[in-house]
């Protein structure tokens, strides 16, 4: 109990000192869930079930929730340039938006200290589907992301640690129908 008291005490001087939200305010958020360490967790990311055909049979992707996820997303115009002999610069035609790229940084857990066979398995289908894939996650869905595509997996073991892999993906964005 005094140790969670001293960690919580040096949690909000770190907080105060970078002028970041303090865990008060963070308590009158809705948190996506807790830690191991009761801290509330935000950033949730989930790789919804989805359901597809490829090549004429049937599939589906398992649904996985990554907490704490960092993600990066990025996208530049798509603009057509003319030079023209004489003149200075060039003339920007067509100017349309390209797909987001994303980069997702999260880890597998296991919470009962196995490896996390089951984590992997569904991350391997998710990557491996032949189709967009939904996801939840208020940050891309903000910016009107909601089904992407995997370009690039990764996952590493970690030092030390039996039931945690740490996991690294690249996505592209896919328009939704409407």
């Amino acid at each position: 109990m005094i140790t969670k008291l001293i960690f919580n005490n040096i949690v909000k001087e770190v907080i105060s000192r970078y002028s970041i939200a303090t865990l008060d305010a963070l308590k009158d958020e809705e948190a996506d869930g807790v830690s191991a360490l009761g801290t509330p967790i935000f950033g949730t990311f989930i790789f919804e079930e989805t359901e597809y055909n490829y090549l004429g049979k049937d599939y589906t992707t398992p649904e996985i929730e990554l907490p704490a996820t960092i993600i990066t997303v990025s996208y530049q115009n798509n603009i057509v340039e003319t030079a023209l002999q004489g003149r200075d610069g060039t003339i920007k035609q067509y100017i349309s938006t390209s797909d987001y790229s994303i980069s997702l940084e999260s880890l597998l857990v296991s919470p009962d200290l196995t490896y996390p066979h089951d984590q992997l398995n569904s991350i391997n289908k998710i990557a491996q589907a032949k189709s967009k894939i939904k996801v939840a996650n208020e940050f891309l869905n903000s910016l009107n992301i909601f089904d992407v595509v995997v370009k690039t997996f990764s996952v590493s073991q970690i030092r030390g640690q039996k039931n945690t892999l740490q996991l690294s993906m690249e996505l592209v964005s896919d328009l939704t129908e409407l």
